[in-house]
C-alpha cells in the first residue's frame, strides 16, 4: 500500500471513528485490518482518543448500536455465554465483544468463574433441570428418560449423580414400575391374601399361578412381615405343636407310611423323616419309602 493509499485509508479511518461514532474495533472489524493499526492512523491525523465515559455515551445514544450492546449484555450477562461464544454467533471479533462489555461498564467474569460455566454451560444446567424433574416428579425410569431425549442411559445416570439426585432403591423401582404396568394391584391382593386370609406364600402361588418368589417380592415390596417359616403350613391342623401329633398317630397307629403322611399333610418326605426319628419309634426305613426320599431330592 503506498503513501497515497495509506492516507486515504486513515482519512476514511478519521470519518468513520469522528462523524460516524464508531469504535476503533468496529473500524477495524469492518475495514479488515487490526485495532491497532487504527488507533495509529487516529494518532497520525492527531484525533482525540474517546475517554470510557465519552465511548459509553455513544453506545448507548445510537439506536443501531444500542440494540447490538443490549444484545451483548444480555447474551453475557443472561445467557451466561463468553465472549468467543457471543463473537461467533453475531459476527464480531472476540476483542470487540469486550469492548463493548467494558464500555457499558459491564464486570467481567474472573477466570474460575469462566472454567465452572464452561464446565457446565446453561444449556447443560437445564438439561440436567429436565431430566431431575422426569426423574423426580415424573417418576421416569432412566432408561425411559434416555429414550425420550435421545442418549445413554449412563448419561442419564451420570447427570442425576452429579447434580446430587438421590437413585431410587430397588424396591422403589419396582414399586413405580408396577404401579405403571397396572401390577401393584396384584400386589394388593397377595397382601390380602397373606395377611387377612392366614395363607401361606406356596397357596398363593398355586391359586395365582406364579411362582412362590413373586408372591414373597410382592410382599416385601410392601413392606408385609414375613411370617417365620413353618409355623403355618398348607393345611389346617398343620401348625407346629400339631404336626408331629399327626405324624405320629398316622405312622404308629394308622400304620401309612412317610410318602403316604407327606401326602396327605402336604409336607416334603424330609420333613416327615425328621419329625419321625425325633419321635424315635423308627430304627430302619423300607426300601420304598427310601426310594421316595431318594428321588425327591434328586428332583424326579
Amino acid at each position: 500500500m503506498n503513501i497515497i493509499d495509506n492516507q486515504i485509508m486513515a482519512e476514511k479511518i478519521g470519518k468513520m471513528y469522528v462523524e460516524d461514532k464508531k469504535s476503533a474495533y468496529e473500524i477495524a472489524e469492518e475495514l479488515g485490518i487490526s485495532s491497532f493499526k487504527v488507533y495509529n492512523a487516529l494518532n497520525n491525523l492527531g484525533v482525540k482518543i474517546r475517554s470510557k465515559s465519552e465511548a459509553r455515551i455513544i453506545l448507548k445514544s445510537s439506536p443501531e448500536i444500542t440494540e447490538r450492546s443490549e444484545k451483548i449484555v444480555k447474551m453475557y450477562v443472561e445467557d451466561k455465554k463468553s465472549a468467543n461464544q457471543i463473537a461467533r454467533e453475531l459476527g464480531m471479533t472476540t476483542e470487540n465483544v469486550i469492548y463493548y462489555l467494558e464500555k457499558l461498564g459491564i464486570e467481567r467474569r474472573s477466570k474460575k468463574e469462566a472454567v465452572t460455566l464452561a464446565k457446565n454451560p446453561p444449556e447443560a444446567i437445564e438439561r440436567a433441570e429436565k431430566i431431575s424433574k422426569m426423574y423426580v416428579e415424573d417418576g421416569k425410569s432412566a432408561i425411559k428418560i434416555a429414550d425420550e431425549l435421545g442418549m445413554s442411559t449412563s448419561t442419564v445416570i451420570y447427570i442425576l449423580n452429579s447434580y446430587g439426585v438421590g437413585r431410587r432403591t430397588r424396591v422403589e423401582r419396582v414399586k413405580l414400575a408396577r404401579e405403571a404396568n397396572g401390577t401393584n394391584e396384584r400386589a394388593e391382593k397377595i397382601s390380602k391374601m397373606y395377611v387377612e386370609e392366614g395363607k401361606s406364600v406356596r397357596k398363593i402361588a398355586d391359586e395365582l399361578g406364579i411362582s412362590a418368589g413373586s408372591v414373597q417380592y410382592d410382599l416385601r415390596t410392601l413392606g408385609v412381615q414375613m411370617r417365620p417359616r413353618h409355623k403355618i403350613s398348607n393345611s389346617a391342623g398343620t401348625r407346629s405343636g400339631d404336626l408331629r401329633a399327626n405324624i405320629e398317630r398316622m405312622y404308629i397307629d394308622e400304620r401309612k407310611t412317610m410318602p403316604e403322611i407327606a401326602a396327605a399333610l402336604k409336607i416334603t418326605l424330609n420333613k416327615v423323616k425328621d419329625i419321625v426319628c425325633k419321635i424315635g419309634t423308627i430304627v430302619s426305613i423300607d426300601s420304598k419309602t427310601m426310594t421316595a426320599i431318594r428321588l425327591q431330592n434328586e428332583g424326579r
